[in-house]
This record gives C-alpha cells, sequence and structure tokens, in this order.
C-alpha cells in the first residue's frame, strides 16, 4: 500500500462525508417544514432511539476488526473473519428487533408502531457494515463510497419529492427503511466483486471469543458512546413531547454534520505524530495534538453561534427560531467531543483503552441524571446544557481522577493558548 492509496482513501472518505452533511441536512430542513413540528420531532425520537439499538448490534466492533483484517494476526482468512462477525451481528439483531416488536406491540401503548418497525430495519441491516470494515483495512473506499452515495441521493430525491406530495411519518419511514436494505443490498455485491479470496461460509467461535476478550473495553465505550449523544433527544422526547423535540432536533442535525471535522483533523495528524516513542515522548505529542485541535474547533463554534439566528431562519424558516439558542449551546458540546476523540487515540496509544469505557459510561449516566433535572428547570435548552456538562466533565475534569491521565488536564487548558503550537511543531519536526 504506497502513500498514493492513502490519500485516495481519505478523499472518497471526506467526499462521502461532505456529501452526506450537505444533501443530508437539506433534505432533513425540508422533512422539518413538510411533516410539521410535532411528526418531525416523533420522526427524531425513533431515529435516536434505532441508533442507540443499532450500536448494540455492531457492539463499536468497526475499529478491532479492521485492526484483525490489517494485521492478520488471527490467522484467518479476510473473508472467514467478515462472514464470522456478520453471522455474530445478524444473530444479534434479530433478537434486537424481535425485542423491539415485542415492546411496540404488546408492552406499551406506543402510536404509529409502524414507525418503529420499519425504521427498525436499520437494526436488520446493520450487520452489512461490516463488508465496509474488509474496504477501509484494504483501503478501497472508493466502491464502497460510491454505492451508498448513489442510493443515499436517490434516496434523497425520493424523500423530497414525497414531502412535496403530502407523505406522513410512516411513508417517510418506509423509504428510510428501503433505503437501508438496497445500501445493505449494494455493500454485499461489491463485496462479492471485490473480493480476492475464494467464498468460503465459516463460522469460527474462537474469534468471535478472542475478540471480545481483548477488546471488551472498547466494544462497551463505543456502545455507550453512542447512547451519550443520543440520549439527550430520546428524554426532551418522553420529558418535553415531539414539539419541543423538534426544536431540539433540528440544532442536533447541525452540530451533528460537524462533527466530522475534528475527527479528520485527528486522523491527518495522529499518523504524523505517532509513528514512535513511549513516555515522555508520547506525553509531548499530545500536547501538540490538542492544541493543533483546539483552535481550528474554536473558530468553527465562534462562527456557528454567531450567525446561529441566521443559519437556523435560512435552513428551518421561521417557525424553528427557538432551535437558535439551543444551537449556540449545543455547538460548545463540540469542543469536548474533539477532546475526546483525541484523548481516545491517546488511551488507546499507552495501552488504557478501559479508561475509555469508564469516561463514556460516566458521561452516560451524568447525562441522563442531568436531563431529569434541567429539562424541567429549563426547557429544552437545559437538555443542550445537560449534554454540555456532561461531556466536560467526562472529556476533561475526569483527567484529574487518575494520576496516569492528570497531565492531560494540563495539557487542554493549555492547548487554548495558541503561540506555543508553532514552536513545538517545529522542535518535533527537527526531531525526524
Amino acid at each position: 500500500m504506497s502513500f498514493l492509496d492513502v490519500v485516495k482513501n481519505v478523499f472518497w472518505l471526506l467526499l462521502d462525508k461532505v456529501l452526506r452533511v450537505a444533501v443530508g441536512v437539506y433534505v432533513f430542513s425540508q422533512m422539518s417544514s413538510g411533516l410539521g413540528q410535532e411528526s418531525f420531532g416523533f420522526l427524531n425520537y425513533v431515529l435516536s432511539v434505532i441508533a442507540i439499538l443499532g450500536a448494540l448490534v455492531s457492539m463499536g466492533m468497526q475499529n478491532v476488526i479492521v485492526k484483525y483484517l490489517v494485521s492478520k494476526k488471527s490467522g484467518l482468512a479476510g473473508q472467514s473473519i467478515v462472514l464470522t462477525v456478520i453471522y455474530t451481528q445478524a444473530l444479534t439483531a434479530l433478537f434486537i428487533y424481535l425485542i423491539l416488536f415485542l415492546s411496540v406491540f404488546y408492552l406499551f401503548n406506543v402510536e404509529n408502531v409502524y414507525v418503529y418497525l420499519l425504521l427498525g430495519v436499520l437494526i436488520v441491516c446493520r450487520p452489512s457494515d461490516v463488508f465496509k470494515y474488509w474496504f477501509e483495512s484494504n483501503l478501497k473506499m472508493k466502491s464502497v463510497v460510491m454505492v451508498e452515495n448513489i442510493i443515499f441521493v436517490l434516496f434523497s430525491i425520493v424523500k423530497i419529492l414525497a414531502i412535496e406530495n403530502g407523505f406522513g411519518v410512516t411513508g417517510i419511514a418506509f423509504i428510510f427503511a428501503l433505503e437501508y436494505v438496497l445500501s445493505a443490498i449494494g455493500l454485499m455485491v461489491v463485496y462479492a466483486l471485490k473480493r480476492e479470496d475464494d467464498f468460503e461460509v465459516r463460522f469460527n467461535r474462537g474469534f468471535v471469543l478472542t475478540v471480545f476478550r481483548s477488546s471488551w473495553p472498547l466494544l462497551v465505550s463505543s456502545v455507550a458512546w453512542v447512547g451519550y449523544i443520543k440520549i439527550d433527544q430520546i428524554m426532551v422526547g418522553i420529558i418535553l413531547g415531539d414539539v419541543e423535540l423538534a426544536y431540539f432536533a433540528a440544532s442536533s442535525k447541525i452540530v451533528e454534520s460537524v462533527y466530522f471535522i475534528p475527527a479528520v483533523i485527528i486522523s491527518s495528524v495522529y499518523p504524523y505524530l505517532f509513528t514512535a516513542g513511549t513516555g515522555s515522548d508520547v506525553k509531548g505529542k499530545s500536547q501538540i495534538l490538542y492544541s493543533v485541535l483546539t483552535w481550528p474547533v474554536i473558530c468553527i463554534v465562534a462562527i456557528i453561534s454567531l450567525f446561529s439566528d441566521d443559519l437556523i431562519l435560512l435552513i428551518y424558516g421561521g417557525d424553528y427560531s427557538s432551535s437558535a439558542d439551543v444551537l449556540v449551546v449545543q455547538m460548545w458540546c463540540l469542543m469536548f467531543v474533539a477532546f475526546t476523540i483525541a484523548t481516545g487515540r491517546y488511551l488507546v496509544e499507552v495501552g488504557q483503552a478501559q479508561l475509555i469505557m469508564y469516561r463514556h459510561l460516566t458521561g452516560l449516566f451524568l447525562n441522563i441524571l442531568l436531563n431529569f433535572i434541567f429539562l424541567n428547570a429549563w426547557g429544552v435548552i437545559g437538555g443542550a446544557i445537560a449534554t454540555l456538562t456532561s461531556l466536560f466533565v467526562a472529556s476533561v475534569l475526569l483527567d484529574l481522577l487518575n494520576k496516569k491521565t492528570r497531565f492531560l488536564f494540563g495539557q487542554k487548558i493549555r492547548s487554548f493558548y495558541p503561540l506555543p503550537i508553532f514552536q513545538r511543531m517545529f522542535s518535533y519536526e527537527k526531531k525526524q
């Protein structure tokens, strides 16, 4: 694999993110006006529930499986790994979907049960993401990006046409479900055409047990993280209702659309810094990572916060003006999401992955507790404050409770002072 292969792979990944953000926000804005606030809020409530259940299916395996596929340490052919993980996730998905089916029909008095069951198709289709792990490990994401985005753009057009023709939330849910199914089929077909080893159906139980034994902290933390960033929307829907959730979800979509920016910065800087070195050398590189990350994120947060009223008006219209104040608070979550990602990469580098799990679980439980308090006290903006507070505690203050991470607290604080970063970068280059 050449450096050019890496650059091409990054390009296709970035193209995928940018296209999905641009088209996704536009389609989201059309649904917000076409469905009305109550139906739009209900749709986002169900999507948040499905996102958390979908995380239970994938179990945060992506980075772990890609690592095994790249290193080939498992002794299994790439296809055996892929099919073993798919079988495991497929069984999990069917079990979770069965629980969802029984819950909405028999255990709860749930309105619009068909919306749950249609969007729940995402759970059943989630195992198809495993095919992407193979493409990622082989730096061949171009085919995946092209197939997924063709389907994504086509169905975005279908959703807009459906809204213009008066489709309700059940009709939109059906379009989502059909998109999930065709995307899964597309991934399967592309994998069948691009795979390099002979087609062989073999389930390896030992590999599954090995993955869980060696990587369970990362798996738990990944699931906790999805719950962490989605639980606020669920609690807003439960405590305040679908209309307030519509305001909250409208703001959240804008914030989530820029989450990929710190991830891209970290992915670009990380290989440059962490090529070698241990001890204090790694600590010095982590300071550079935080410093490079902080000010670009601050600029993004400041610009969007400054023009929050205009942005909400442009995307959603005057009916969603209440989302502007929520957006200002939620945008600052980006700063601590960036710290969370960077700290996670560092902790994996030094063999402290279990600390990531403790942080995410702490943040999840704190977010739930604060949402109960703040939503009742301050309304929808209280949910944004609860998430911001829990992210700050989990990504910054928890550094102080462990002597192995205490220095990270100081590094994050120092990263807000921009001048030393240039000196650190130049001194690091001289050492290379």
